[in-house]
């Protein structure tokens, strides 16, 4: 359960620099690899009441 909240948002990064001709900056990607686990999580935990129900 905890490996989906770190994985993904990894593998967004990953695939975001792959496909794309952006390059991330480096200072960044501690920030977006620990903010973006904790954003998910109270997204899938709130969910239902932010978007009504779905």
């Amino acid at each position: 359960m905890v490996a989906e909240y770190i994985y993904e948002p990894l593998l967004g990064m990953y695939a975001f620099e792959l496909f794309t001709k952006y390059k991330t900056k480096d200072k960044y990607v501690p920030l977006v690899a620990i903010v973006s686990p904790v954003i998910c999580y109270v997204l899938k935990y709130y969910s239902q009441i932010i978007f009504g129900g779905y």
